[in-house]
């Protein structure tokens, strides 16, 4: 008998012997009770992680795609004059209009968020609007 073969064969009878004793186990009791509650209170905190990553994303989208659409717009600007420099007018509508073009971009993919995560799109709206409120310390309505 080969050294392999002996490995292996410790290998699939140690984890069949794991196996037997962890879901043979009784999970409310016991050491594995205490497992258990290890793992629950894991799932709650990386639920609770993604959920804050999750509100910042859908927070931050709107003012991401400005930023971009501005840098775009610009960008697109000076690609099309051919070296030529333009007038600070012109600058700001091709801004002004890539920054439009980001806003309703960033629209579109808190919509798509909401609508396939949360199952209804204007939720997301709702985390976008109470995360700019806790942001900016407004609570209530406007009067």
């Amino acid at each position: 008998m080969s050294n392999k073969s002996l490995v292996l064969k410790v290998f699939l009878a140690s984890l069949f012997v794991g196996a037997t004793v962890v879901f043979g186990a009784d999970s409310g009791s016991g050491d594995f009770g205490e497992f258990n509650d290890v793992v629950s209170s894991a799932d709650s905190a990386a639920k609770q992680t993604i959920g804050v990553v999750g509100k910042w994303f859908i927070g931050l989208l709107p003012l991401f795609g400005l930023v971009v659409g501005i840098f775009g717009g610009n960008k697109f600007l000076k690609k099309n004059s051919n070296g030529q420099e333009e007038n600070f007018a012109k600058q700001l509508g091709f801004m002004g209009a890539g920054a439009f073009i980001g806003l309703i971009v960033s629209i579109l993919l808190i919509t798509a968020v909401g609508a396939g995560l949360l199952g209804d799109s204007s939720l997301a709206f709702g985390v976008l609007n109470d995360f700019w409120k806790s942001i900016l310390g407004v609570s209530g309505t406007a009067a």
